[in-house]
């Protein structure tokens, strides 16, 4: 359980009602109005009582074996390289403060970039618990054993509004519906000022993904390239900057701050 290693745990909010979450007994916590969330080994728990994983353990050990050897290139069109740079940016972006990773699926990227930066707490968010109990041995072995690891929905990830420096949101939110709603929820996660870091595939761009998409059983939802930016400022965020890389959309952006006046 969560007593083998130190963990902030402040920054934890009910996603029912928005109040502080805290220890219960060694296998839950609570909120005040009494909504329990289970811990599970290093994760804590949000999703919904007996809600399948989304990823089980097998396909969280394969997909993490073939993301940089096989699917960035092949399916993608892009190297490695280019999410170590985005995460590279965002964890600097985060030195000395909060870096929320949503989906942070198994830290590929994001383990030795928090270390090299130097921030204070790293927080990592996907529906997988097995795909955070991966991470939670990647972080570990990077040198971040006190990390955050929660298992929730992108939609309403139950964090404290305001509370992340930056955010990175890698190769997810092609997974999640509606996005102008997962925008929003990352703006609010973010201070004024804080930056989003992000990537994710649209279609048009490279014909290897557009073909797997239109044969995928269950379809995910691509990102547009022709809407991104407006979509990004609705959300709250200024500054917007998107490029294409291969099959991928990849973008930064600034938390707007809070209109003054009437």
């Amino acid at each position: 359980m969560l007593q083998s290693y130190p963990v902030d745990l402040s920054i934890l909010r009910c996603p029912h009602d928005g109040g502080a979450v805290e220890r219960s007994s060694p296998s839950r916590f609570a909120c005040s109005s009494g909504h329990g969330f289970a811990v599970d080994g290093c994760v804590v728990d949000f999703l919904p009582p007996r809600a399948a994983h989304v990823v089980g353990l097998a396909r969280a050990m394969v997909y993490d074996a073939l993301l940089p050897r096989w699917t960035l290139q092949h399916l993608f069109g892009v190297r490695p390289a280019l999410l170590e740079e985005l995460h590279e940016l965002a964890a600097g972006a985060a030195r000395g403060g909060t870096l929320v990773d949503a989906p942070c699926g198994s830290a590929l990227f994001s383990a030795e970039a928090a270390v090299r930066a130097g921030i204070a707490r790293y927080v990592g968010l996907d529906a997988s618990a097995p795909m955070l109990r991966l991470a939670r041995r990647r972080l570990v072995g990077a040198g971040v054993p006190d990390a955050l690891l929660v298992a929730a929905d992108l939609l309403a990830p139950p964090l404290a509004p305001g509370s992340a420096d930056a955010v990175v949101t890698s190769l997810g939110l092609q997974f999640v519906a509606p996005r102008e709603v997962a925008l929003g929820s990352l703006a609010r996660l973010l201070r004024p000022g804080g930056r989003l870091y992000g990537a994710a595939p649209a279609l048009g761009l490279r014909a290897s993904y557009d073909r797997r998409h239109q044969t995928r059983r269950v379809k995910d939802f691509p990102l547009d390239a022709a809407t991104l930016s407006d979509e990004l400022g609705r959300a709250g965020f200024v500054d917007v900057t998107v490029r294409r890389e291969g099959a991928l959309l990849v973008w930064t952006s600034v938390r707007a701050a809070p209109r003054s006046g009437p």
